[in-house]
């Protein structure tokens, strides 16, 4: 669901470029939750609040994240389940977490970082909730090709900042919903200049339109003209 797989499609399957038409992860719909200061409270946070949310594993670069909590003005609230639905990464899981939980404690972090490690999922209410607290999300992935939580992240038109990989260059070519870290010491000052004012609403506007682009119904629509263009 990314343009650059186009280009894997040509290259190594040999397929005609007019025969690809790519479609991005279609973004959820209708999400109705708390407004942000009645989700602040709920979860008794205060000022800006960053969200990592979704599985902790180390691909997903939490710990770049934690290793420079003192640099970062305001609460880095980490939301994930303290295990996981395959059995096989359990153990992984598990481990990743504690050496995270020991980042923070070593440098005295407890104060700006949070845990929420809760049995949660996108089919419960305090899922959405999370989002809607928080005024980032971050996603500082080591790899990957896509990202459910940017899309719920769109889906409550909330800015992300991501790694510099490809997916999330490609989305930044295009929308203002998203700035990128060139490194992993970058993130700080990354998350600085996208919480002031002037470039933050700029980032909102782009959520916005990036969900206008992308919601499911965009994306039904735009498969059903593809569906009736074949003869």
């Amino acid at each position: 669901h990314a343009n650059f797989f186009k280009k894997i499609l040509i290259d190594d399957y040999g397929i005609g470029e007019n025969k690809i038409k790519i479609f991005p992860q279609g973004v959820i719909e209708e999400v109705h939750t708390l407004s942000k200061q009645k989700a602040k409270q709920k979860f008794n946070l205060k000022g800006n609040v960053y969200l990592l949310m979704g599985s902790m594993i180390p691909d997903h670069g939490h710990d770049i994240i934690l290793r420079q909590s003192g640099k970062i003005e305001g609460t880095i609230l980490v939301v994930a389940n303290p295990g996981s639905v395959n059995d096989r990464n359990s153990e992984r899981i598990k481990k990743y977490i504690e050496q995270n939980k020991k980042i923070v404690s070593e440098n005295n972090f407890q104060k700006i970082v949070r845990y929420d490690l809760v049995d949660i999922n996108d089919k419960k209410q305090e899922w959405w909730e999370y989002f809607s607290a928080s005024d980032l999300v971050i996603l500082p992935y080591r790899g990957g090709i896509g990202s459910g939580i940017f899309a719920h992240a769109m889906a409550m038109r909330k800015p992300v900042i991501g790694s510099d990989i490809r997916y999330f260059r490609e989305i930044s070519e295009n929308y203002d919903c998203i700035k990128i870290a060139q490194s992993e010491e970058d993130y700080p000052e990354v998350v600085k200049t996208a919480v002031n004012k002037k470039n933050y609403k700029k980032m909102v506007e782009g959520c916005r339109k990036y969900f206008e682009d992308n919601s499911l119904s965009s994306i039904a629509i735009k498969y059903k003209k593809l569906y009736f263009s074949f003869k």
